[in-house]
């Protein structure tokens, strides 16, 4: 059975391909949404909204990802980008 492998990447304010460096790959959906939480609250990223302060930002990331597609997550995260594929899958 294949296992989902999440990954996130730090990047530019427009996610262009050549600005993106890898910071987490695992398989764990728990260790990756604790990592995004911490890249928020040390303002590594931006979630929503920039005049929430981080702390307030993290906080909303956190009740998001509980009810939010991936899609509206990483719309509202600047400076990141999450995704996923499955071990041996060609990408």
């Amino acid at each position: 059975m294949a296992k989902q492998i999440y990954y996130l990447h730090s990047c530019n304010e427009w996610k262009e391909y050549s600005s993106m460096e890898l910071l987490f790959i695992g398989t764990s959906q728990q260790k990756l949404k604790m990592k995004i939480s911490k890249e928020i609250e040390e303002g590594n990223m931006e979630y929503y909204d920039g005049d929430l302060s981080q702390k307030e930002q993290a906080k909303k990331f956190r009740k998001d990802w509980k009810t939010e597609t991936r899609a509206t997550i990483n719309s509202r995260l600047t400076y990141g980008d999450y995704d996923y594929t499955y071990n041996n899958e060609e990408m």
